[in-house]
């Protein structure tokens, strides 16, 4: 799991179709797949650079394991809509 502290490793990672979770203070935590409109330039800049990433952050994980054990089994309903749960998914995450 990695802490995406500046705005060009969420480019990278977004790019990338990286595994990724977010933390918020008032939505629930969720795991991501880009694209995903959860996972955005207006997100990010309002979690990381005018909350300083107090209320909320963004992570990208080597492993569905690696994100269960941070987030739990959240799966955004957005871009993982119909996947109730990710823990019939193993290994690394390849991206699409």
């Amino acid at each position: 799991m990695n802490d995406l502290k500046t705005y060009p490793e969420f480019q990278a990672a977004l790019k990338a179709g990286r595994l990724m979770g977010s933390t918020d203070s008032s939505l629930p935590d969720r795991i991501h797949v880009p694209p995903c409109p959860d996972l955005n330039e207006v997100l990010w800049k309002e979690k990381m650079e005018k909350h300083e990433g107090k209320k909320g952050r963004f992570y990208v994980y080597g492993t569905v394991e690696d994100a269960l054990g941070h987030i739990g089994d959240r799966p955004c309903p957005k871009c993982l809509k119909g996947i109730p749960s990710l823990r019939g998914f193993r290994g690394t995450w390849g991206g699409r």
